[in-house]
């Protein structure tokens, strides 16, 4: 599931952590999307900025996918149609999918289930993984589907 999404080689990859110079990273770093229809020269849709070794960086969204081996052209978000990712919860889960509402251990698949707790304490760092947002479904709908 996390190949077709695109990050498999960022979720099996052992990172080193560094606990101080990650708190002055994340302290300083600001997430700019581009506004609708603009893109920055590289043709990215955004790019982060933060201080490191005493001056401002800034990377592309595009540039961040290169050093991270993610497949080129990932955009902000996910365009998933709403419809396809209620009738996939309605498959893998119990109930309707309702982003308020919608709790993980409705999922009745084990490996589905672990890998929604994946995505939500990696890449959203979230402790509590209770609910399901819609970003989080989103992300299993590609997954799943590969599409």
């Amino acid at each position: 599931m996390f190949h077709n999404l695109g990050i498999g080689r960022v979720m099996y990859q052992q990172h080193e952590s560094y606990r101080k110079a990650t708190c002055l990273f994340l302290a300083t770093l600001t997430d700019d999307p581009c506004d609708d229809g603009k893109f920055t020269s590289d043709g990215s849709d955004g790019y982060i900025t933060f201080w490191a070794t005493r001056r401002r960086h800034h990377l592309t969204y595009r540039e961040i996918d290169r050093a991270l081996s993610l497949p080129p052209g990932n955009r902000h978000g996910l365009d998933v149609d709403r419809a396809e990712m209620t009738a996939l919860w309605g498959t893998i889960a119990f109930g309707d999918y309702f982003s308020s509402s919608a709790k993980s251990f409705h999922i009745r698949s084990p490996p589905i289930r672990y890998f929604h707790k994946a995505i939500a304490n990696t890449l959203f760092s979230r402790q509590a993984t209770g609910n399901v947002t819609e970003t989080e479904m989103a992300m299993i709908d590609v997954a799943l589907t590969g599409s």
